[in-house]
């Protein structure tokens, strides 16, 4: 990307992360300038969860909006800091907090597809769809933070996924 200022990056960067591409999750993680761009991703795609958060909650939109955003954003804290940890302690990889967070923050880039629950419902298939392209871009996102390829990506994502089910 040639910018990481305006609606324009914003959009640019959320198309590469729909898309998995993983050229862009390497730049974003060793650009300190992307961070505020990626971090917009994910505030972003969390207000587009309110379509769905809202009706199962029977919360307002603006509240299910609201707390669509926070949660997405404690999430990728909590992800961040628990993979910073085990790319530090386990990996010996020197990567920045930054350059975990943002590659992070990017891969929440599928929750967009939440915004087409108003049009089509939330049908199973639709639901299974953007939980498969979650874990998908989780995994791209952690073959960046990793450097180490794509094997331990997907064990570090299955770790990662691992101790966030036995959290919740």
């Amino acid at each position: 990307m040639e910018s990481y200022v305006g609606p324009g990056a914003l959009l640019e960067l959320a198309g590469a992360a729909l898309r998995m591409r993983p050229d862009t999750y390497r730049e974003v993680c060793r650009e300190p300038e992307a961070t505020k761009l990626c971090v917009a991703v994910a505030v972003v795609a969390g207000a587009a969860s309110a379509p769905v958060i809202g009706p199962s909650t029977g919360l307002i939109l603006p509240v299910a909006l609201v707390l669509g955003i926070v949660l997405t954003l404690g999430i990728l804290a909590i992800e961040s800091l628990l993979v910073w940890a085990l790319c530090r302690l386990v990996l010996r990889n020197d990567r920045s907090f930054g350059g975990v967070v943002r590659p992070l923050a990017a891969a929440h880039a599928p929750r967009l597809a939440y915004l087409l629950v108003p049009l089509v419902g939330l049908p199973v298939a639709l639901s299974a769809v953007i939980s498969i392209w979650m874990l998908a871009s989780f995994v791209v996102a952690m073959e960046a933070i990793t450097a180490r390829g794509w094997p331990v990506a997907i064990g570090l994502s299955v770790v990662v996924g691992a101790l966030r089910w036995m959290a919740s």
